[in-house]
């Protein structure tokens, strides 16, 4: 018993979910809406996507002509496809090749050099190619791990003769390289803490920096007293401090623009002197291996998807010199704004139908991939996925709330009122919802309430399958004659029907009201002439014939839901409804001057007068009313001039649209 009670207990707020759904202030769904979409972001569901963004914007930049040149400051010596054919195989060159780079560009001197080569093997050349280097007295020396662990770092004989840079990086899952580290810790491989700055190993790019700094510094008038330069002097490089985590010292590449277009020169041609020294002065330059199938690098650029490991040095010298390594907003940051957007969009997105919310769907995202772009430039690097997966889920939350508000309303009124006023209804139902749900109104409406007579005793004298049978048969027809005219039945009390003509639209003049009023007195000599033919069918059945009587009053009253959130009905209270099932009542002692058994209101006939004949019965004061109420029994339809019939009312779906 416990177990089912607790069960029930569970399953029990979910019943009402929809209800709570359809209920939600748009503002708060977008809202609620945007923070799921937070939340899977915070989960790294959206991190494979934002990554094709970076290709995106990247190649956006580059295709509209707004890429950013490199800085002036770099070059790359290739040993490209020219200096192999020259030199031999790669792997059997002589070390003498750097030396004598070394030694060719003394004259003119970078400001620093980058070997993005692993010289780990000891040579005979190696005495002469540190000799090379203390004189150069600028050179950093690439160090690397595998991922068993095992380390490659320069030769002794290489290593006390220069600095020492990493030359690690990681790979996204689509091959991209997008990071990589500024530090990484002295053990062989990557994967501990960086404990402090004499324990860290900058990237190649970094110690490169630091050897500029050095220069700069070197190089800056000052006085001889004068304390060392501060670390972001005129014309130095800010040097970020190592982190205490691997991610935290973890950058995000920005490339300028496509790596063909960094100043490369053929390390053959600078050996041969058709180089001119002169163009590296003053310059970093990065020596490293360009020939096709030697350390491959992704890129993000479509038209060089491929290029290799010395350009991604290349780009993150340039974002240090320039500053301009990627910044990502912050994730709170980021999560406010994508909770206003849902906020914000869901309403106006309400406000639309579909061609406008298609549009939306197009042109914002297309403004923010835009914006995206822009940002690139100025070194921000801004989600594409999740704001445009936030403006899709609202929309589509949207459109369900729309059809969670359509389905109640069709629940409300499929079964009340003929379909097309039902899609009226639908159409205009911004003048009948609030907030989700039905808002109760106050209007002018005619009410209509028939019954038929001596139903007690039929009933009692018939089987009550056979009954039932008959009885649907006849609320089937009065009901279509109803809905022809574009009445709503409110509701079947046993044999009785109620219904109102005049909702749940609300009537915006006189003119309205009284086409209302003209509708339900023709509905019920429709009825009554459909009554006529069904009573001959019934007789050739020998079932019961039927008599009804029709009260009809025209007045204020209040429509909206009526009822609890697991069952709602539409329908309508007030004065006006008891008035007229009260005036239905008399046709019981009103058999003379009451050819259809149809009794209106005075109220009522003051609205129809025009259109239907009329005889004026005696004042009655009905039962609950201070004053006497004047009843009219039709008489049928006022002939026009020349006896011809007046034309039968429209329906009130024309006048509505």
């Amino acid at each position: 018993m416990s177990n089912s009670l607790s069960l029930s207990a569970l399953i029990a707020p979910w019943r009402t979910l929809p209800h709570r759904f359809n209920n939600m202030p748009l503002p708060l769904l977008g809202g609620v809406l945007a923070g799921a979409i937070v939340v899977l972001d915070g989960l790294g569901t959206w991190r494979m996507l934002e990554w094709q963004g970076y290709r995106i914007t990247h190649n956006l930049r580059e295709g509209l002509g707004l890429e950013q040149p490199w800085d002036d400051r770099l070059a790359v010596i290739a040993i490209d496809e020219k200096s192999i054919q020259a030199y031999g195989q790669f792997n059997t060159w002589s070390r003498n090749y750097y030396t004598q780079l070394l030694q060719t560009l003394e004259a003119s001197p970078p400001i620093a050099i980058g070997f993005d080569i692993l010289l780990s093997e000891s040579t005979p050349d190696d005495p002469a190619l540190a000799e090379a280097m203390w004189i150069n007295g600028s050179t950093v020396l690439a160090v690397a791990a595998d991922d068993k662990g095992n380390s490659f770092n320069p030769t002794s004989f290489l290593d006390s003769a220069a600095a020492l840079g990493h030359v690690l990086h990681r790979s996204d899952s689509d091959g991209l390289t997008r990071h990589l580290w500024l530090y990484i810790p002295s053990s062989p491989v990557p994967s501990s803490p960086v404990p402090d700055a004499g324990q860290a190993v900058p990237h190649l790019s970094l110690a490169l920096a630091e050897v500029y700094n050095l220069y700069q510094s070197t190089t800056l008038d000052l006085p001889e007293d004068a304390a060392d330069p501060p670390p972001s002097s005129p014309g130095t490089i800010a040097i970020p401090p190592p982190q205490p985590t691997l991610a935290a010292n973890e950058v995000l590449i920005h490339w300028p623009t496509l790596p063909s277009k960094l100043p490369t020169y053929s390390l053959v041609d600078v050996l041969d002197g058709d180089i001119a020294p002169e163009i590296f002065q003053n310059k970093i330059v990065l020596l490293g291996i360009t020939a096709l199938g030697f350390d491959p690098l992704q890129t993000p650029f479509y038209k060089e998807p491929l290029t290799t490991g010395v350009y991604l040095h290349g780009v993150a010298l340039h974002n240090l010199l320039q500053d301009s390594f990627l910044r990502r907003v912050p994730f709170p940051l980021q999560a406010l704004g994508l909770i206003l957007l849902g906020s914000i969009s869901a309403p106006l997105l309400k406000r639309g139908g579909i061609k406008e919310q298609v549009a939306v769907l197009t042109l914002v995202p297309l403004g923010w991939l835009g914006v995206a772009v822009v940002g690139l430039g100025a070194s921000w690097w801004l989600p594409l996925v999740t704001p445009m997966a936030t403006l899709l889920t609202v929309t589509l939350g949207v459109q369900l709330k729309e059809r969670q508000e359509k389905r109640m309303l069709m629940y409300l009124f499929s079964q009340h009122v003929a379909p097309e006023m039902a899609q009226l209804i639908w159409d205009r139902r911004s003048e009948i919802f609030d907030g989700g749900e039905l808002q109760a109104q106050e209007l002018e409406a005619t009410v209509l309430f028939m019954d038929i007579r001596n139903f007690t005793t039929i009933s009692e004298g018939s089987q009550p399958t056979q009954l039932l049978r008959w009885l649907n048969r006849y609320l089937e027809a009065m009901t279509d004659c109803i809905m022809n005219q574009g009445g709503v039945v409110d509701k079947y009390i046993g044999d009785a029907i109620m219904a109102v003509f005049g909702i749940p639209v609300p009537r915006q003049n006189q003119d309205e009201v009284r086409q209302d009023a003209c509708n339900a007195i023709t509905a019920s000599l429709a009825m009554h002439r459909r009554l006529q033919l069904l009573n001959q069918e019934f007789a050739q059945e020998g079932l019961p014939l039927v008599r009804f009587g029709i009260g009809i009053h025209t007045g204020r009253l209040v429509a909206g839901t009526v009822g609890s959130s697991r069952r709602l009905n539409y329908s309508v209270l007030g004065d006006t409804v008891n008035v007229a099932a009260r005036i239905e009542a008399l046709n019981k002692n009103q058999q003379e001057d009451n050819p259809f058994d149809l009794l209106i209101s005075g109220r009522t006939f003051a609205y129809v007068r025009d259109r239907y004949d009329a005889k004026q019965l005696n004042a009655i004061k009905l039962k609950g009313k201070a004053t006497a109420t004047l009843i009219y029994a039709i008489q049928g339809e006022r002939q026009g001039d020349g006896g011809e019939q007046k034309p039968r009312p429209v329906s009130p779906l024309r006048s509505l649209t």
